[in-house]
């Protein structure tokens, strides 16, 4: 099996096959997903609305129906090929076509995902294995249906990774600043994105290797400053404050006057786990919960507090009256008047508790709980959002999926951090543009959540997936090549007679 392509160059020589396949495998993911769902979880046929959806689309309809971009929280990155649809369709058709064109997206990129992959590692080898691996993986797939920025920014990163590479290795502009709208666009949709423009000019500059180098790597900036400087200009007019990304900070005024957001505050001083959707959870124990009620009563079953969330000045009797608080809040047993002062209550004693906190427990707020929120974020197993039925209650076939599912995700985050320092070591007398961008843009995705925000929402590892399935497969592949005395194999030359051929990584 290893050595049947390794002397081809299969998937330059049947791109269309591998993207039908692609497609046809994301097709059978797509209506899987969509056959979880009861119909009141989905307004269409062909399409879920997240829970964000309204904040990206409805910017849109009341733009095109009153003239105005309102509520303008998010950047219209989800908004833009939204607007187009609707153009010539109607709301419910436009999202419909969203769908269509995430999972177009996402067959194309399946395939451009195992390209990157042959010109990252010089193997054909390589480059087919990490296409069927990530064939097989369903996570970044799923959420192909779902009206969110997750799928098109997955497929944005990965195209502007081979527009980048194209564009350096054929000197050509026009790659270069397709490439930079790719970025520009992976901003908007994902405002965390922001930083990647420092590699993508940096690689620029670096592998370039002539006198045009500066202004090549301001070339593939420019999409995005130029963009951003007609949205932030648009935010001064109309809010008359300096705003180049969101509006309302990293999450919305609404959600941050709740009681779950000074929760949240509070727990990530300490580091504990305030995802309310995951039963047992810890914010769950105060009472802030959504599903799942019967699987830890409410939250009262789940993990209280630990010792070290405790400072002087609160104490475990003083959180526990504040989940029962919330409780009563929850109940509807308060008049209007009162459930609003019992909100502003619990909110001002979650501040308190968190400025306490902080003043008495600096290294635990300054560095434990970044590490507790990275261990929050990678203590998963890639499958909670994936089939929702109990897992006891599944046939058997979906079992196995999900246990298959699982079980790649783990393998794949888990030797994502070997694959890392290995490859490194074996790449640096053999340094490429793929080879600082990949790996560099992986890792900052992976931990800029936890460690930079104190976040731990599930699919903050779903961007930066391919690239992390990527290097782990690499890593596999090439001990398996050296196990079986085959270093070397699968690298064969590109043919650069043929027009259609790609040349490989440019670099020194």
């Amino acid at each position: 099996m290893l050595s049947r392509f390794k002397s081809t160059d299969l998937l330059q020589r049947r791109p269309l096959a591998f993207i039908l396949l692609a497609l046809a495998v994301r097709a059978v993911y797509l209506m899987l997903s969509m056959s979880q769902l009861a119909p009141s979880d989905h307004t269409g046929w062909f399409f879920v609305e997240s829970g964000d959806a309204a904040l990206y689309l409805d910017p849109i309809d009341h733009l095109i129906e009153h003239g105005a971009y309102k509520d303008d929280y998010r950047m219209p990155g989800v908004g833009a090929p939204y607007f187009l649809f609707r153009q010539f369709l109607g709301p419910e058709a436009s999202r419909q076509a969203m769908v269509i064109m995430q999972w177009l997206l996402s067959g194309v990129t399946t395939y451009i995902l195992a390209l990157l992959a042959w010109r990252l590692t010089g193997r054909h080898l390589a480059g087919m294995v990490v296409y069927f691996v990530f064939l097989v993986s369903a996570y970044s797939a799923w959420f192909d249906s779902v009206i969110s920025s997750d799928s098109l920014s997955t497929s944005a990163m990965i195209l502007h990774a081979w527009l980048l590479h194209r564009a350096v290795a054929e000197k050509r502009r026009d790659l270069l600043l397709i490439a930079g709208i790719m970025i520009a666009w992976l901003i908007f949709l994902r405002p965390i994105s922001l930083l990647l423009l420092a590699p993508a000019a940096y690689v620029t500059w670096r592998y370039w290797d002539d006198q045009r180098r500066w202004r090549m790597a301001v070339l593939v900036l420019v999409p995005f400053l130029v963009l951003d400087s007609v949205w932030t200009i648009r935010n001064w007019q109309v809010n008359h404050r300096f705003r180049p990304l969101t509006n309302q900070g990293y999450q919305p005024d609404y959600f941050m006057r709740e009681i779950r957001g000074h929760a949240m505050q509070f727990m990530q001083c300490y580091g504990g786990d305030y995802i309310w959707w995951n039963p047992h959870a810890d914010i769950r124990w105060f009472g802030i919960w959504k599903g799942g009620a019967a699987l830890d009563n409410e939250g009262r079953d789940a993990k209280e507090p630990p010792p070290y969330a405790y400072v002087e000045g609160y104490d475990r009797d003083s959180l526990a009256s504040i989940g029962e608080r919330v409780r009563m809040i929850e109940s509807g047993a308060l008049t209007p008047e009162d459930s609003l002062r019992a909100v502003e209550e619990v909110n001002a004693r979650f501040d308190r508790y968190a400025a306490l906190f902080r003043e008495k427990a600096p290294f635990q707020y300054h560095v434990m709980s970044r590490l507790r929120m990275f261990r929050n974020l990678m203590g998963q197993h890639g499958t909670e959002s994936m089939i929702l039925q109990p897992f006891a209650e599944l046939p058997l076939g979906l079992k196995l999926f999900k246990m298959l599912q699982a079980a790649l995700f783990i393998t794949v985050y888990g030797l994502f951090w070997l694959a890392l320092p290995v490859l490194a070591w074996q790449w640096r007398k053999d340094r490429t543009l793929l080879r600082a961008l990949i790996p560099s843009t992986a890792l900052y995705l992976t931990l800029i959540f936890p460690l930079g925000l104190r976040m731990c929402e599930w699919r903050y590892l779903a961007l930066q997936f391919p690239f992390v399935l990527m290097l782990s497969t690499c890593l596999v592949l090439e001990a398996v090549v050296r196990m079986r005395g085959l270093r070397g194999a699968g690298s064969a030359k590109p043919d650069q007679s043929r027009s259609t051929q790609v040349p490989p990584s440019s670099g020194k």
